[in-house]
């Protein structure tokens, strides 16, 4: 809560220390160190001092020790500071330094590194602008401290923010281009500006929008930030100002016709955009598309690469795509008018769970590949984990036989070939301690030596061999 100003003036900065970030979920803030995955509680602070936290603009006063005053002038009492010191979560300096965080040096590392996995198949081919445009975009997000995860806040990686503004182009080798960001959580404007293109970034996020004019500033890049709520009529200055707009909404038909009209309404009638689509919802956005009578242009397949708040790689991706307006393009929703969307935040789509496949191959005891037996096993993983079976069933025929177990959560399958000496098995949706139960029980009873293992895996599957 906001208090008096305290007797002597502020002369201690406070920041959060490298490898913290703050979680802004609907039971309230928290602060996670995503290297020790330790957790500090923020408690019920008022938005706007968790703002300044996370941008460094806090100050403590040297007889107060839980008085902090933003470099606004806003003054709070913040209880919660001393843990938040004593675990290295806050960290203060003793002289006055220039308003802002600073690069986190655990960030920066943690996201070059998951970078790395993808960049180096097209950095050979990169201008020295567009390796700049890489350096800041990362830097910029290396800056960033607070994820409003209760709407789904999910930046894409930096490498995925640099392709995005290389389908535009770089302003140097065509004339520049003014683009509109309609929601900037990927700061992909920093991309584009450092490619010398005139960004506006809109957002409702004003923590994203003071970093990306600070970041903006600080290297030149011309970014306008304006902030701006997608469900109230588009301001008259911004309509149809714009050669194309970027935007990545949630993946449901009420966020796709709320993003796509308001882009469209800032696009002059040349104008051409570029969104993200998740797979599965594809259906849904061309249904979208259709009713306003968009052309759909390239469609890069798979493009989009996030990460969470603990700076892992995502498992969800996104196509990115092409639209052209034409002539007949009306948009669902008028610039001028307000929206009233339900669920801006809930994706259109059922998100299918991990499954397990396993396969055994070459076993030294193949006689032993009857339903008897493998039905042991089962019995054996169901008495040791409590495993609770809905229904079991098994087919047996000349050489082979398989067995699947429905439980609460899902199934496993069983499936044992004699002539070929193997077996499979399927385990959805993917349990560690089932998995693990099982395996330690298929290997003791079916194979006594070993040649090689190896696994795969992607988004859906983990797919573990052993011959």
């Amino acid at each position: 809560m906001n208090v008096e100003a305290p007797g002597t003036s502020p002369n201690r900065a406070l920041r959060l220390g490298d490898g913290w970030v703050v979680s802004l979920a609907r039971a309230g803030a928290v602060a996670v160190n995503f290297c020790s995955g330790e957790e500090a509680s923020i408690g019920d602070q008022p938005l706007p001092m968790v703002r300044s936290l996370c941008l460094g603009d806090l100050r403590r006063d040297n007889d107060d020790d839980e008085a902090v005053v933003s470099t606004s002038g806003e003054v709070y009492v913040f209880t919660e500071l001393p843990d938040l010191i004593a675990k290295a979560a806050v960290e203060e300096t003793s002289v006055e330094v220039t308003p802002g965080a600073g690069i986190d040096r655990c960030i920066y590392d943690r996201l070059q590194k998951l970078d790395s996995y993808y960049l180096g198949a097209f950095e050979h081919s990169l201008s020295a602008r567009a390796k700049n445009a890489y350096e800041l975009v990362l830097k910029a997000h290396a800056h960033r401290k607070l994820f409003y995860t209760s709407v789904g806040q999910c930046p894409v990686l930096p490498e995925t923010a640099l392709r995005r503004a290389l389908l535009v182009g770089d302003a140097e080798d065509s004339a520049p281009q003014e683009i509109a960001c309609v929601g900037d959580d990927d700061m992909v404007s920093v991309a584009l500006g450092a490619l010398g293109h005139k960004v506006t970034s809109f957002d409702l996020d004003e923590y994203l929008l003071t970093l990306v004019d600070r970041f903006s500033r600080q290297h030149g890049l011309g970014i306008k930030t304006v902030k701006a709520d997608l469900c109230d009529p588009i301001e008259p200055e911004h309509r149809h100002s714009f050669d194309r707009f970027i935007a990545d909404p949630m993946s449901n038909r009420e966020c796709f016709d709320l993003f796509l009209s308001r882009g469209l309404g800032l696009l002059r009638s040349t104008g051409t955009c570029q969104t993200a689509v998740f797979a599965p919802t594809a259906n849904v956005f061309r249904e979208v598309a259709a009713n306003m009578k968009l052309q759909l242009g390239s469609w890069n397949r798979r493009h989009n690469r996030y990460y969470s708040h603990f700076m892992a790689l995502h498992r969800y991706e996104s196509d990115q795509v092409e639209i052209l307006p034409g002539e007949k393009t009306v948009p669902c929703i008028k610039s001028e008018n307000y929206a009233a969307p339900l669920e801006l935040y809930q994706e259109d789509y059922y998100q299918r769970r991990v499954v397990l496949l396993q396969l055994y191959d070459d076993l030294d005891n193949q006689r032993f590949i009857k339903p008897l037996y493998l039905e042991t096993l089962i019995d054996c993983l169901c008495a040791d984990l409590e495993l609770k079976q809905a229904r079991r069933q098994v087919h047996v025929d000349d050489g082979w036989c398989a067995i699947s177990l429905c439980h609460d959560e899902g199934y496993l399958a069983l499936h044992g070939d004699r002539h070929r000496r193997r077996i499979t098995l399927s385990l959805y949706p993917f349990d560690p301690q089932i998995e693990d139960r099982l395996r330690h029980l298929v290997i003791n009873a079916f194979k006594e030596t070993a040649k090689e293992a190896y696994s795969a895996t992607n988004p859906e599957i983990w797919d573990l061999r052993l011959r």
